[in-house]
């Protein structure tokens, strides 16, 4: 039974977790904070997610290895639908990063770090199909996920707080195919969120 103490406890343990993410959205790394974070706390990153998806590896392989056995590719974590074991990429930066850069007088043009990272996505993307009879198994030869047009996600940024390039950030995101940008004080945002829902104070 959920009763009041569980739901105290519970919302307490949110509240910290959004605390402390808040604490840390300005100036963290990516390896020394946001991984570790998401890895402790990885049903936030189930939350990006309209299906049930969980955290099934972290530091996933995608492939990319030579005949020396070096070489490899890693996403930050991998994820899959509980349901039908189908597979999704994330890759994680930092709230840091930033998303637009000026392009000439009044126009704007989406950031070397944006581009890189989705590039960076892409990769690990086309060497996981490219691989995936490789990898797709367990020690005892059980399947371990599909790869059927897998979602690949990118965590990078905050929101910028100019209209016009927020503008540009949307325009760009909306229209990307393949790959999903959420930033960082977007994932804020769903963590309070969660917290409302609970205490009922959404609305």
């Amino acid at each position: 039974r959920f009763g009041y103490d569980k739901w105290k406890y519970y919302t307490a343990k949110f509240e910290n977790i959004r605390e402390d993410m808040l604490l840390h959205i300005d100036n963290a790394g990516e390896i020394e904070y946001w991984h570790p974070f998401l890895k402790k706390y990885n049903w936030i990153l189930s939350q990006i997610f309209v299906a049930p998806y969980i955290l099934f590896q972290d530091e996933f392989y995608v492939g990319g290895k030579r005949y020396n056995k070096k070489g490899g590719v890693q996403a930050d974590f991998g994820l899959k639908n509980i349901k039908t074991g189908n597979c999704a990429i994330i890759e994680i930066k930092d709230a840091k990063q930033p998303l637009i850069a000026s392009y000439r007088q009044n126009e704007y043009r989406i950031s070397n770090e944006l581009a890189g990272a989705i590039s960076q996505i892409l990769k690990q993307k086309d060497l996981l199909y490219k691989q995936y009879w490789d990898n797709a198994y367990d020690d005892d030869h059980n399947l371990v996920f599909n790869a059927d047009n897998i979602k690949s996600v990118l965590i990078i940024g905050k929101i910028p707080e100019s209209v016009v390039e927020r503008a540009t950030f949307e325009m760009f995101r909306n229209e990307l195919k393949g790959v999903e940008i959420i930033t960082f004080d977007e994932l804020f945002e769903k963590i309070d969120l969660q917290i409302k829902i609970i205490e009922g104070t959404v609305f």
